[in-house]
């Protein structure tokens, strides 16, 4: 499948009990370790229904009440900065392509 660069689109219908039957997509996975047997990825496909576009409006049209203040703006900026996993003008540490997943070992 993977030299044809096709994937299988399947009807995956779980166990009783264990929920809905679902779309999805089968990709393959061919590793390039001898330790490390091919497999697929599993993806389930959503439904037209399952995607929703939820339309926001701006923070710049609330009222200035609603407006962080200087503080709170500030104390928002680093909690997000909190969650990068690189050090200030380092590398990520955990590159995704490199990082392996625990699932799969």
């Amino acid at each position: 499948m993977k030299e044809m660069q096709k994937v299988a689109i399947l009807r995956c219908v779980w166990r009783n009990g264990q929920g809905n039957v679902v779309i999805g997509v089968l990709t393959p996975n061919v590793s390039d370790k001898d330790n490390i047997p091919d497999s697929f990825y599993f993806n389930v496909l959503p439904y037209t229904e399952d995607v929703r576009e939820f339309q926001f409006p701006s923070f710049s049209n609330f009222p200035a009440s609603w407006q962080p203040n200087e503080q709170q703006q500030e104390t928002a900026d680093n909690l997000v900065k909190m969650f990068d996993l690189a050090p200030e003008g380092k590398e990520e540490a955990l590159q995704p392509e490199f990082t392996p997943n625990p699932v799969l070992e």
